[in-house]
Formats: structure tokens, sequence, C-alpha cells
């Protein structure tokens, strides 16, 4: 059975306070003391290269929520960085974490998701943390994978003992897709 707490948009479509008509690939988690913190992907459209990433909090079950954060907005990098997908967690130490994966925008015209040339563009990864809540951000850091070309989708999670578990899909040698 699903019991529905609140009907409450975290962020609608032609949202006036990041300027942009559409979010999208929303993910969210919850932090031990009841904070729920969601990160998205905000853009002209779904994909684009004008893809930033934005952040909301709600301290009250998600009756509310707390204006936007942008975690990433890279659409005056040489080429331009357009955010993708996310991942947020909230590890053990009481601060916030998002793991987002950007499309560098070297074919700008070209759908990312769904044609070769799309899937051809370089991608990059970051990570940003938040230590008040999530009012502010930690400047983008890079990080790396083991796995090629890897995407973070899914849901991530904390373990008991503090290790974070990162969900993220990646192609076998054989051309078949994997969740690891």
């Amino acid at each position: 059975m699903t019991r529905i707490l609140h009907d409450v948009a975290v962020s609608v479509n032609h949202d006036d306070a990041v300027g942009l008509a559409c979010s999208a690939y929303p993910v969210t988690c919850r932090r031990a003391d009841g904070l729920l913190t969601c990160a998205y992907r905000a853009g002209s459209a779904q994909h684009g290269p004008d893809g930033i990433g934005v952040v909301r909090t709600s301290t009250d079950h998600g009756r509310s929520w707390s204006a936007p954060v942008i975690v990433f907005d890279g659409r005056d990098c040489d080429p331009p960085e357009s955010y993708a997908t996310s991942q947020v967690l909230a590890p053990c130490d009481g601060s916030l974490l998002v793991l987002f994966c950007v499309v560098v925008c070297t074919h700008p015209d070209h759908d990312f998701l769904d044609t070769e040339e799309g899937y051809a563009q370089e991608l990059r990864y970051y990570r940003a943390r938040s230590v008040d809540d999530g009012r502010t951000w930690s400047s983008p850091e890079p990080i790396t994978f083991s796995l090629p070309q890897p995407s973070l989708c899914g849901r991530s999670f904390v373990f008991p003992d503090g290790e974070l578990f990162i969900n993220t899909k990646h192609k076998t040698p054989d051309g078949r897709c994997a969740m690891a």
C-alpha cells in the first residue's frame, strides 16, 4: 500500500527561481534527522546543452521546500558542460553529498541521450558537499570511476557502517548494461 503524505512539487516546470523551463531527473535522500534533500537537473528542455544542477531541502517531510541552490552551472565553460544525472546522499557525518555527471557539449546541437553523436560526447563526474543543511555547497570537485563511461542511476545509499554505495550503470565487455 502506498500512502501519499503530501502532494507538493519540489520544482515546477517554468520555475522562475532558476529561470529555466524544465526540471528533470530528481533524486532524493533522507538524513537520519529527517531532512529531505532533492537534487535535479534544470534546463530549457529535458536534454540539452544548458543543464544546471539544483538542490532543495525540506525540514517538514516535504510540505514545503527551500529556495533552490545551484550546485553546478557549466554553461560558461569552454566547451559548455551540461548537468545530466545525479545522486544525493546523506553520509553519517551529517553532511550532504551530491555526485553528478555532466556532458561536455562539443556538439551542443545533438540530443545527448538518443543519438550516436550524443553517446560520443565526453562525460565528466563531480561531487559537491554541504555542511550546512544544503544552504551552501562546495565548489564541484572532479571524481573518477574505475568503470569506463558509467552513468549515475537508480538510488545510492549509505550502509549502516557509513560506507557509501554508489549505484551506476555501465556496459559490460559483451555490450550488456549492468548495475554496480
